[in-house]
């Protein structure tokens, strides 16, 4: 009879735990970009930082999204907020702000890039040829 609750609560835990693992995990590519420009920060300050200021970057880019011709532009009002707030809670420059960003995307793609490089290899090497993914023929 309470098997359902248990599945429910257990369900409930682990998204929470995987949504602490997400916030954690895209703080710590802030974290990276912040250290490369020289800015000293916390993992976990640099991810409630970013939790925060994408929620205001969400937040302004779906109020501007509804303004008739400028609703095209809500992605660049939602990353210049969302700019803002990194600067503004940590206290540095627009500028470092936006080196910050783009350093985290580098590393973000980067270790993308190596993740699926050693996949790659993997599955080349160890999946048997009939199950490895290629080209249909119809």
């Amino acid at each position: 009879m309470f098997e359902f609750f248990h599945a429910g609560v257990f369900a409930g835990v682990f998204a929470g735990i995987l949504v602490l693992l997400s916030i954690i995990f895209s703080g710590f590519f802030l974290w990276a970009g912040l250290r490369i420009t020289g800015k000293k920060a916390g993992i976990l300050e640099a991810s409630l930082v970013n939790l925060a200021a994408g929620v205001l970057g969400v937040v302004a880019g779906s109020i501007v999204v509804f303004i008739p011709f400028l609703g095209i532009l809500s992605p660049i009002v939602a990353y210049l907020v969302y700019l803002y707030a990194i600067s503004s809670l940590l206290k540095i420059s627009i500028l470092q702000a936006f080196l910050a960003s783009i350093l985290a995307t580098i590393v973000f793609m980067a270790i993308l890039f190596a993740i699926s490089f050693f996949i790659g290899i993997w599955m080349l090497k160890f999946i048997p040829f009939g199950f490895r993914p290629g080209m249909m023929h119809f």
